[in-house]
């Protein structure tokens, strides 16, 4: 996860009397300066503001715009710029999330054959969060069971060498 980029002297977090925790500049702020960068943790493309009616039309990793996107999921409507943005996504838990697309999909009612875009958008939303946070706790559980394999493994290491020294004296 990458930390937000912003100067420190020029910006401060502060309770703010009713309303929560703030980020608030300290001195001047000159139009159109860039106060910080910060990643994203999710997304979704809302088409509602946009021309483009679809949200297959916006990279699922990058939001890059276009038509007719090369690499499409097979399993839901997501859509990517690059193979590189695919992989990516499926490092952030795509396959989590279209899979769980693919259930809600199937047990819409009937009687409505469609969600609304803004259902999908926010349907969408909510499950590449709660993937990528599946996806991150999967990763570090298989690092920590690569460091417990690594440290039995010098035990066993170290343990074969003390017998080993054992028997030659």
């Amino acid at each position: 996860q990458s930390a937000p980029c912003m100067p420190a002297a020029r910006l401060v977090v502060r309770e703010l009397p009713g309303r929560g925790r703030g980020l608030l500049a300290v001195g001047d702020v000159a139009p159109g300066e860039q106060l910080a960068t910060f990643a994203a943790y999710s997304h979704t493309c809302d088409t509602r503001a946009s021309e483009c009616s679809s949200t297959s039309q916006c990279c699922a990793t990058c939001l890059r715009w276009g038509v007719g996107l090369p690499v499409r999921c097979s399993g839901c409507p997501a859509a990517y710029c690059s193979p590189e943005c695919h992989a990516a996504a499926d490092l952030r838990g795509h396959q989590l999330c279209c899979a769980a697309l693919q259930r809600i999909h199937a047990i819409r009612p009937k009687r409505k054959p469609k969600y609304s875009q803004e259902e999908r958008n926010t349907a969408c939303f909510l499950l590449r969060a709660f993937a990528q946070r599946a996806s991150e706790r999967q990763r570090a559980a298989a690092a920590e069971r690569g460091s417990e394999m690594l440290l039995r493994a010098r035990a066993e290491v170290r343990a074969r060498a003390e017998a080993g020294a054992r028997a030659g004296h």
